[in-house]
C-alpha cells in the first residue's frame, strides 16, 4: 500500500500533531510491515506546489489535520477530493482536536468539516472526540489513541542535562492553554510561598498572570520535537491542567500526561521513573491517570484543590518516587507505538 502523508511544518520544524498523528504511527507501521506499506512524508506546501508529483501512484492520502481554509479554487478541499478520488485513491483525515468552531471560534470549521465529510475515513484520538465528530459528519470515526516511541523518549530524556537543581514543577504547552492554567496557577502561588526551594517552570508559553503570581518563574522557549524529551526532563511534576467547563477541552487527548510519564530520569533511590502528571480530573485524563498510582488527579478545579494535591506530592517523597516509577512503566506497557501500530494497520486495510 502506497501512502502519502502531507504534514504541517513551521520554520522547517515538524509539529507535534504531525509527528504523533502521522509520522510516528505510519513510519512504525512501514518498519514493521515493509512488504505491505510504503510511506512518503511531504509538507503540505510540497503537495500544493508539486501536485502532479504527489497525485499519482498513491493508494491512500493520510491527512493529519491538513485542511484548506476555504472551498473554492484549484487548491480547495473540493478540488483535492475530486482529484484524489478521480484516481481511485482513498483519503483518511485525522484530527486530535475539535476544530468545528462549536466551542471556540477558530475560523477553521469550513475547511475542516469539508475535508472530514469528504474523506473515506476519519480518525481521532479519543472516544469523546469520536462522538463529537459523528454529530458533524454523520458517521463515527475510528479511534486511534495517541502513542509514543517510549524507548526513544525515555532514552533521550534520561541523557538530558538538568538545568535547575531541586524539585521542579510547572506547565508546558501553547497559548491555547491560557484559560486552562489559571486556576492551577493560583494554587502554585501558595506552593511557592510554602516551598521556596521548589522551582516553577513554563515551557513553550508563559501567560501573563503566571509571571505575576509566581515571581521568578523560569520561562523556557519552545523546541523542535526532536528535543522534546530533553525539555520534558526538566520537569519533575507537570501540571496537566484543563478547564473542565470549556467544551473545547473535552475533546483533547491525554498526550501531556503520557509525555510526562515517558520522560525518564534516575531518582534519588537509584530507580528510574518519569515526571509526575498532576491532571485535572476529567474523562480525558481519567482514562490514563490512575490517582496515586501512575499520576495524580485534582478532583475539583479550585485553587485550594490544586494546592493540596501539589503540596502532597512535594512533601511525600515515597509517594513521589512510587508514582514516578509506575508512570514510566505504565506508558511503556500501554501507549508504546511499537504495539499500537497494529491499530493503524487495521484502519488502513479497512479503508483501502
Amino acid at each position: 500500500m502506497q501512502i502519502l502523508a502531507p504534514i504541517r511544518s513551521q520554520n522547517n520544524c515538524v509539529s507535534p500533531i504531525s509527528y504523533y498523528r502521522a509520522i510516528l504511527p505510519l513510519r512504525t507501521l512501514a518498519r514493521h510491515k515493509p512488504n505491505d506499506y510504503n510511506v512518503v512524508i511531504a509538507t503540505a506546501e510540497q503537495l500544493i506546489n508539486h501536485s502532479s508529483l504527489f497525485l499519482d501512484n498513491f493508494d491512500v492520502y493520510y491527512l493529519a489535520r491538513v485542511h484548506a481554509a476555504g472551498d473554492e479554487g484549484p487548491y480547495s478541499v473540493a478540488a483535492f477530493i475530486k482529484s484524489v478520488k478521480g484516481k481511485e485513491a482513498k483519503i483518511v483525515f485525522d484530527t486530535d482536536d475539535d476544530l468545528t468552531d462549536e466551542f471556540r471560534d477558530l475560523g477553521t470549521a469550513e475547511g475542516f468539516l469539508a475535508i472530514a465529510r469528504g474523506a473515506d475515513a476519519v480518525t481521532v484520538s479519543t472516544p469523546y472526540l469520536a462522538k463529537h465528530m459523528k454529530r458533524h459528519i454523520g458517521h463515527k470515526p475510528h479511534i486511534l489513541p495517541n502513542c509514543l516511541d517510549t524507548g526513544w523518549f525515555a532514552k533521550a530524556s534520561l541523557k538530558a542535562k538538568r538545568l535547575h537543581k531541586g524539585l521542579t514543577i510547572g506547565f508546558i504547552g501553547t497559548s491555547s492553554h491560557y484559560g486552562d492554567w489559571e486556576i492551577a496557577a493560583l494554587g502554585l502561588r501558595q506552593i511557592v510561598k510554602e516551598f521556596p526551594d521548589v522551582t516553577v517552570i513554563t515551557a513553550g508559553y508563559c501567560p501573563d498572570y503566571l509571571k505575576e503570581l509566581v515571581p521568578g518563574i523560569i520561562d523556557m522557549a519552545p523546541v523542535p520535537y526532536d528535543y522534546y524529551p530533553v525539555l520534558m526532563a526538566q520537569f519533575d511534576v507537570v501540571c496537566c491542567a484543563l478547564d473542565p467547563d470549556d467544551g473545547f477541552c473535552k475533546s483533547k487527548s491525554s498526550i501531556k500526561a503520557l509525555e510526562a510519564m515517558a520522560a525518564a530520569r534516575t531518582l534519588t533511590n537509584g530507580t528510574v521513573g518519569g515526571a509526575i502528571a498532576v491532571a485535572t480530573s476529567m474523562p480525558v485524563y481519567r482514562g490514563v491517570v490512575a490517582n496515586k498510582h501512575n499520576g495524580l488527579l485534582v478532583k475539583e478545579n479550585t485553587a485550594d484543590s490544586w494546592y493540596q494535591t501539589l503540596a502532597k506530592i512535594i512533601s511525600d517523597n515515597v509517594l513521589r518516587q512510587k508514582i514516578s516509577v509506575q508512570g514510566l512503566k505504565w506508558v511503556k506497557k500501554n501507549r508504546d507505538i511499537n504495539t499500537h501500530y497494529k491499530e493503524w494497520d487495521r484502519v488502513l486495510r479497512e479503508v483501502a
